[in-house]
C-alpha cells in the first residue's frame, strides 16, 4: 500500500528479480521476462505498491516485443493505476498499445498526454509522433 513500508528483505529480493528480468529484456528473451517480472510481483505484499509499476512497465514492453498488444494494455494499465498518471513513458506505450488494437481514439488521447508532457519519449517513434 502507499504509504506502507516494505522490508529491506522482500524489495532487494523484488529488485533482484526485476534486475534478472531487464537482462532477459534487453536479450529480447520477451517469455522470460514476464515470468521474472510476475515473480517479483508476486513477491509484494497484497495491495498497491509504487514499485511494482516497474514490473508491470517491463511486463508491458515485453508483450509489446511478443506483438501482444492487449496483454501489454493490461500491464501498462497495472503501471499508470500504481502512482504513474503523470508518466510520459508509460501514457505514451498506453497510446501505443491503444494504436495497435484499433482503439484509435483512446490512442490519441493518451499519445498526446504523453507528449503535452515531454515530446523526448517520442524519440525514435515517428510512426506515433506523427500522429499528433
Amino acid at each position: 500500500m502507499m504509504g506502507a513500508i516494505l522490508s529491506e528483505e522482500i524489495l532487494k529480493q523484488y529488485q533482484d528479480l526485476c534486475q534478472k528480468a531487464d537482462l532477459f529484456l534487453e536479450q529480447h528473451q520477451a517469455n522470460e521476462a514476464i515470468e521474472e517480472y510476475q515473480k517479483a510481483l508476486a513477491m509484494l505484499p497484497e495491495g498497491i505498491w509504487s514499485c511494482s509499476s516497474y514490473a508491470y512497465t517491463g511486463i508491458g514492453e515485453a508483450y509489446q516485443l511478443l506483438n501482444d498488444y492487449h496483454h501489454a494494455l493490461e500491464a501498462f494499465i497495472n503501471s499508470y493505476l500504481d502512482d504513474q498518471q503523470f508518466n510520459p513513458y508509460i501514457l505514451m506505450n498506453i497510446g501505443i498499445c491503444y494504436e495497435e488494437i484499433g482503439d484509435h481514439k483512446r490512442g490519441l488521447y493518451f499519445l498526446k498526454k504523453a507528449y503535452d508532457i515531454d515530446q523526448r519519449v517520442f524519440e525514435g517513434l515517428d510512426k506515433y509522433k506523427n500522429m499528433l
